[in-house]
C-alpha cells in the first residue's frame, strides 16, 4: 500500500494518505471539502461523499460521489476509480480550442495499471457503468478544466489526439 499517490498503480487501492498526497502534489486533479483523515484506511464510495471529494470544474470542485450511483457505498476505490472520470466542456468545436461551457463527466473504460488511462486510443464513455458511448457527429475537440488540456474525440468516443493549452 503506497502512501503518496504517485506510488499507487491504477489497479491498487487508494488509502486516505495517498489520496491527501495527491491532493496537495496536484496527482489527484481535484479536492476535499473537509479535512481527509491522515491514516491508511482506505477511501470508499461512502466516503466520497462523506468528505465530498471531487474533481476540478471550471467554478471549483465537483463531487463524484453520484457518479457512483448503483455501487455499493462500501465499495473500496482504486486509483483508477478516483482518476478516470473528468470534466469536460460541453461546447465541442473542430478545432484545438482551450475553453469552453458548462460540464460533463466522461470516462474510460480500461484499467492501466502503470500510466494515466486518459490516452490516445482510449474509448470515452459518458457514465461510469460504460453502457453510453459518447457519440458526436463528427470529429470534434473538447476541453478539460483540470489540466488545460484539449482532446480530439472521433464520432465514436475514441481519444485521436491531445492538444495541451
Amino acid at each position: 500500500m503506497a502512501d503518496t499517490w504517485a506510488g499507487n498503480t491504477y489497479n491498487q487501492c487508494v488509502s486516505f494518505k495517498a489520496l491527501q498526497n495527491g491532493i496537495t502534489t496536484g496527482g489527484f486533479q481535484g479536492s476535499s471539502y473537509s479535512a481527509l483523515p491522515d491514516t491508511r484506511e482506505l477511501v470508499t464510495v461512502a466516503d466520497t461523499n462523506t468528505y465530498i471529494i471531487g474533481i476540478y470544474a471550471t467554478d471549483g470542485e465537483v463531487g463524484i460521489y453520484s457518479t457512483f450511483s448503483g455501487y455499493s457505498s462500501g465499495m473500496v476505490l482504486t486509483k483508477y476509480d478516483l482518476s478516470c472520470c473528468k470534466i469536460f466542456s460541453t461546447s465541442e468545436t473542430t478545432s484545438s480550442n482551450c475553453g469552453g461551457t458548462g460540464e460533463q463527466f466522461l470516462f474510460v473504460p480500461y484499467i492501466n495499471t502503470t500510466t494515466d488511462p486518459w490516452q490516445t486510443g482510449a474509448q470515452l464513455y459518458s457514465n461510469r457503468a460504460c453502457t453510453t458511448a459518447k457519440t458526436f457527429a463528427g470529429t470534434r475537440w473538447i476541453y478539460y478544466y483540470g489540466n488545460g488540456t484539449s482532446y480530439q474525440i472521433s464520432a465514436a468516443g475514441i481519444i485521436l489526439d491531445t492538444f495541451a493549452c
